[in-house]
């Protein structure tokens, strides 16, 4: 998930990502490759015995740090791929999934 993502930061759904985020974000575009970066090292970190605990803790920073922009998606009506973004009803409860899930796979 966090490869196919990752990479989405990079593809024709870039502009529905920027405008994803808050306006008090600055440099969207930078915010967006960013976080697409953060996403493929992520990818790879948790398939290294290596870097698979500091990628878990990471990874669970990362959700928390993009959960604004989820919420005003969900708020704002932001299409994501010409579909409706994730309604804030469940949106917030994915991102607790994610979380719980890189705590569970990354765990020592």
């Amino acid at each position: 998930m966090l490869a196919f993502t990752g990479v989405a930061h990079f593809t024709r759904m870039r502009e529905d990502m920027i405008r994803m985020l808050p306006p008090w974000v600055p440099w969207g575009s930078a915010v967006v490759a960013f976080t697409g970066v953060c996403e493929l090292a992520a990818a790879v970190g948790i398939l290294l015995p290596e870097t698979r605990r500091l990628a878990g803790i990471l990874l669970i920073v990362f959700f928390l740090a993009i959960l604004p922009a989820n919420i005003h998606a969900a708020r704002a009506g932001v299409p994501v791929a010409g579909r409706p973004a994730t309604p804030v009803g469940w949106r917030v409860p994915i991102q607790l999934g994610f979380i719980v899930l890189a705590w569970w796979v990354t765990r020592p």
